[in-house]
């Protein structure tokens, strides 16, 4: 039996499906402001009470203020740009934070006595007075506005009197001979400053002597960097020279290699030294200069007179002094020591000497380089220690400079600015300003308001339940083919049609029932969707256990074949099979039979007492069913009865609990998706639809079970969330559902 699988394994390429983890991970802060109503109202008052009680429990504050004119009787003039500006407007800001410093506020309580004030006494009056003690500049320009808060009224008048007049007094004595200290305290700093600027200078005039660096006016510098320049500049002179020598010898000898005529090499040399200079600078005399103009009037003069005029031998006299005359020359630059031989060698070899000469030239330089360097790092200490003098005695200059500027500015100064201090408002009576009842009941109300939320908002995001069926569609982007109520037991009593069909099967036994009318709703919005043409083969499955997918399956089933269609029910959970049970067949034959070649499966499928419904029940268990499934008899398997059935409905386990319903979905033509309305339905769906979506399974629809109803009327009523139904975790799946508290209901496989 092959192991191999037809069906992809991922979504196709190009999918654009949503993600719905994305979608379950959001939270909806319309509810988190106000979907607790009850709640928020609920807090709201135990805020504002609490408020209540904190305000009764409160102490009277009482408070008493003062204002005081600070001006300037003699305005002080300064001069700015050749113009007198007078300036009136005192530092209101400086005062007032002088006034509450601690140093102030004690000698403002110095002449106070204990007993003077009621809510302190010591020590401790610094504290009482600091904390209540308010001084702002007023809205007016010369203005400061005392202000004093305390717990008894009588002590409000008595610290406003005393600080106002601490800072009368200040101002009296402060700015007696205020100037004048500051003129002389700038003055010694101006000498000091002065004295501080000369043994700087010496300092570096000293360090200058000692240097080794060239000092050319203000600027320092160094001649071993210089030197390193011009090096650097020879050296890359002769690398320039180097390579043309190398050059021209490389083309020469492989000219020489290659057999070249004479006449060749001597053009080759001559091009070479055109292309160099004479020591003046002028261009050199070049052999083909000379050569060319003979060799072209020979050749005219052999078309003409013939090869033995005498015109003729003359040019070619010429021709053979010019060649002699440039051998003699290029054999001279060889040198006149080595023994005569043919000139081109005596070239080759000059050029030779050339490059060994340039070698030895760069040799020398780098060293001279290298020593260059190394002195030059030795004096680059120094020429930071030049900087750092230059820079101390720049600063320095510029302070004293400002000084300087100063001292003039307050000698200028010197008999005007002179602050008063005039009581325009005297200190009264406290009077109550607190506690103030609307912020102490505002504040709890608020309180209690952000606790509402704070617990709305923990509420809402631990909940992972759907609220609506436009919520479900949202956030899954998928429709709702129809929604299950909760079938109770008062629905199942009374008579059955057959006792082989289990009483969970509605369709069958009750099928004028509000809970058969919901499946056959579902089984309308398959065959009239948008894909119910195209749809013969549904896989019904779920995120988890106790889900209802196959109750849903079973009902579903018997309403396509009441409708008339030869319907097949394939039960493929062979883990928990449940078909059998609900239609009271036996179950040692079945899918997992046929799969593994035991029997054929139309001796697997067995009839049922509903009409035009067969089942294949999931048969004995087996230790690998999903590679059965994965099998190509499986697919062949689904062709076969695709031409003996209309429909076929297949029951598989839920997709988070095993791989079955994943491996089967790519085969079949949609997917119905069943779910419960809990808590954690939300995250179990995003997740099952995703491991569907991620094999490249066509999911139709979900269908809601065990919704709750209220009210009355066919089709009218409320949705309710019993919250009681449904397992949260891959393990509930092989545990049995748990059965529900509130009402008496059957639970739904």
């Amino acid at each position: 039996m092959s192991a191999s699988s037809p069906w992809p394994t991922e979504a196709p390429a190009g999918s654009s499906q949503p993600s719905s983890l994305e979608s379950a991970s959001e939270i909806d802060l319309t509810r988190v402001l106000f979907g607790q109503k009850l709640l928020t109202m609920f807090l709201v008052l135990v805020g504002v009470g609490c408020g209540y009680y904190l305000f009764t429990k409160a102490r009277p504050v009482y408070s008493s203020s003062a204002r005081v004119r600070v001006f300037q009787p003699r305005p002080m003039t300064t001069a700015i740009d050749g113009r007198t500006v007078a300036t009136t407007a005192p530092q209101l800001d400086t005062f007032a934070i002088l006034i509450t410093s601690p140093n102030h506020l004690r000698e403002a309580l110095r002449n106070l006595r204990d007993g003077d004030l009621k809510g302190a006494s010591g020590e401790a009056m610094l504290g009482y007075v600091a904390n209540g003690l308010s001084v702002q500049p007023g809205s007016a320009k010369e203005f400061l506005d005392f202000t004093f808060n305390a717990p008894y009224p009588q002590d409000c008048p008595i610290v406003l009197g005393a600080v106002v007049q601490a800072f009368t007094e200040y101002l009296e004595t402060s700015q007696q001979g205020d100037t004048k200290k500051a003129v002389e305290f700038i003055d010694d700093a101006r000498k000091l400053l002065d004295l501080d600027l000369k043994k700087k200078q010496d300092a570096y005039n000293e360090f200058k002597a000692t240097s080794s660096l060239v000092f050319v006016g203000e600027k320092a510098k160094n001649l071993h960097q210089e030197r390193m320049s011009q090096i650097e500049t020879t050296r890359s002179n002769l690398l320039i020279q180097e390579t043309q020598l190398r050059a021209e010898l490389d083309a020469i000898e492989a000219a020489i290699a290659k057999n070249v005529s004479r006449e060749t090499l001597l053009l080759m040399v001559d091009t070479a030294n055109r292309q160099r200079k004479d020591a003046d600078g002028s261009p050199a005399e070049s052999l083909s200069s000379l050569l060319l103009p003979l060799i072209f009037e020979e050749e005219k003069l052999l078309q003409s007179l013939g090869s033995g005029h005498p015109r003729v031998r003359e040019v070619r006299r010429k021709i053979e002094l010019t060649r002699a005359m440039f051998e003699q020359g290029a054999s001279s630059e060889a040198g006149s020591d080595k023994p005569r031989g043919d000139w081109l060698d005596i070239y080759v070899d000059s050029l030779r000497q050339g490059l060994s000469k340039i070698s030895q030239q760069k040799t020398d330089l780098n060293s001279l380089f290298e020593k260059e360097q190394t002195d030059s790092r030795r004096l680059a200490k120094q020429e930071n220690e030049d900087q750092s003098y230059r820079d101390d005695i720049d600063r320095t200059s510029r302070l004293f400079d400002t000084v300087l500027d100063q001292l003039q500015a307050l000698n200028l100064a010197k008999d005007s600015g002179t602050l008063k201090a005039e009581v325009v408002s005297p200190p009264g009576p406290g009077w109550q300003v607190g506690p103030a009842y609307s912020k102490y009941l505002g504040g709890g109300g608020i309180v209690g308001w952000l606790a509402a939320i704070c617990i709305s908002f923990l509420i809402e995001s631990s909940n992972g339940g759907f609220r609506g069926l436009d919520d479900v569609t949202r956030r899954l982007k998928l429709p709702v083919l129809g929604t299950i109520p909760v079938i109770e037991s008062r629905t199942l009593r009374g008579k059955v049609r057959s006792k082989a069909v289990a009483r969970m099967g509605v369709c069958f036994h009750k099928p004028a029932s509000f809970a058969a009318e919901a499946y056959r709703a579902v089984r309308s919005a398959i065959f009239l969707g948008s894909h119910g043409s195209n749809i013969h083969v549904l896989l019904i499955t779920s995120s988890e256990a106790g889900a209802g997918k196959s109750t849903l399956a079973a009902n579903l089933a018997i309403s396509i074949a009441q409708s008339g269609k030869r319907c097949l029910l394939v039960d493929a959970d062979c883990r928990r099979p449940t078909q059998h049970e609900l239609f009271g067949v036996g179950n040692n034959v079945g899918l997992m039979t046929v799969l593994q070649d035991s029997v054929d499966f139309p001796d697997a499928i067995v009839r049922t007492d509903v009409e035009h419904l067969d089942l294949l029940p999931s048969g004995q268990r087996t230790d690998n069913p999903a590679e059965l499934l994965m099998a190509d008899e499986f697919r062949s398997f689904l062709l076969k009865m695709r031409e003996t059935y209309e429909f076929i409905i297949i029951d598989s386990p839920p997709v988070l609990a095993v791989t079955d319903a994943s491996i089967i979905s790519p085969a079949v033509d949609g997917v119905l998706f069943v779910s419960r309305l809990g808590r954690s339905a939300r995250v179990l769906c995003a997740r099952g639809l995703d491991r569907l979506r991620l094999v490249g399974a066509k999911v139709i629809g979900i269908a809601l079970n065990a919704v709750r109803l209220e009210g009355s009327g066919y089709g009218a009523g409320q949705y309710h969330y019993g919250y009681h139904y449904g397992n949260t975790g891959n393990a509930d799946y092989f545990k049995e559902a748990p059965a529900p508290k509130a009402v008496t209901t059957v639970t739904q496989k």
